[in-house]
Order: C-alpha cells, then structure tokens, then sequence
C-alpha cells in the first residue's frame, strides 16, 4: 500500500450530500456484483438517500466523513460511524461503520484506514468500546481490510425465497415416516 499524503479527511458538509448518495450508490452496484443474492435498494430507499446522509451531517451521535483529494478538491471516498444505543445487550452503547467507499481510482493508498481511523476518534470521544459492522460475502476486499483491523466475523445473514425452502422441506420429508 502507498503511504499517500494527496487527499485529506474532514467532516461532510452539505455540499458533499450529492456526492455521497452517488458514491453509495455505486457501493450498491459494487457490493451487487459481489453476490447476486444481495437484495436490491427500492426507488424509495435511493430516493431518500440524500435526505437520509444529510441528517447524519447533523446527527451528534454520527460521524460522516469524506475523503477529498488535495490535487483535484474532489470528493473520493466516504464512511459513516453512528453510535448505537441498545438496552437488551451488552455493550448498551457501541458503534457502528456503515458505507465506507473509496473511488476505484484511489484505492490502496491508504484513505480507508484514514477514513475508518477519523470514526474511531470519535467513537473514542464518544466513550464507545466495541464497534460492529456489516460486509457482504463474496466481497473479498472488505473480509481482508476488515480482518486486517481486527474484525470477525460473528453472525451470518442467510436469505433464499420461499419456493426454495418449500420445494427443499418437501425433498427432505419424501420417504420418511412421521413417528
């Protein structure tokens, strides 16, 4: 990896919210390609996306940051940390890392970490101790940046339609007897 001092983090302004729902939406695309059974955004869902990120802008429990070349003034990367308040488990307060992206073009120069590094401060500040987050199988860049900062992975998310496991009951119950 290139130890690259050409691009800077700093809190998302207004100005970036378009930016960002663009650089989520090719995250979607990415993460889609990664494996077919990842279900799709609704017309509702990316319809919202800028309102949504811009409440984050505001959000003291959140932290969205972008990544901005120094060269270009160019947005290249983003990354969402949000606390999370929980009474049913321990920790009752933790953090979370939602949509990171960083630009094709700028990968492995280091900003992921530099990005992730910002939310962790805040985390810090924040009093937070433990910090989850989700990445989709089959994206075999996010299992190795996440292992490599100390992830495990600890539950897995299955999905099928109905008519599968329907048709797969049925295969598995013919020839037995109820007893």
């Amino acid at each position: 990896m290139e130890n690259n001092n050409s691009f800077f983090i700093r809190l998302a302004i207004e100005d970036d919210i378009n930016k960002i729902a663009q650089m989520r939406l090719r995250l979607q695309e990415y993460i889609e390609e990664c494996n077919d059974r990842l279900w799709k955004m609704s017309d509702k869902l990316i319809s919202e996306l800028t309102n949504n990120y811009r409440k984050h802008i505001y959000d003291k429990n959140a932290r969205l940051v972008v990544a901005v070349c120094k060269e270009t003034d160019e947005v290249v990367g983003m990354g969402l940390g949000r606390i999370c308040f929980q009474d049913i488990f321990i920790p009752d307060k933790s953090g979370r890392l939602d949509d990171i992206w960083v630009d094709e073009a700028y990968r492995r120069k280091g900003i992921c970490n530099q990005i992730v590094s910002n939310i962790m401060d805040f985390f810090v500040e924040s009093g937070v101790k433990s910090v989850i987050l989700d990445y989709i199988k089959g994206n075999i860049g996010s299992e190795i940046v996440w292992s490599n900062l100390g992830f495990k992975p600890i539950l897995v998310t299955a999905v099928t339609e109905i008519d599968e496991v329907l048709v797969n009951i049925n295969k598995d119950s013919q020839g037995r007897t109820e007893s």
